[in-house]
């Protein structure tokens, strides 16, 4: 994770790298529509 709060507008901002995480609490809903793996929920981790 990386935060560029300085500098020219376009350069700034959160920049986050996915990573795979799997445990008993993760919820799944069958029903939910597909996102084509385009969208996910932003979950930020230790």
């Amino acid at each position: 994770m990386d935060i560029r709060l300085y500098g020219a507008p376009d350069t700034r901002g959160l920049y986050i790298q996915p990573a795979i995480y799997a445990g008993g609490n993760v919820q799944v809903d069958e029903d939910a529509p597909s996102s084509g793996g385009l969208v996910g929920r932003l979950v930020l981790v230790r």
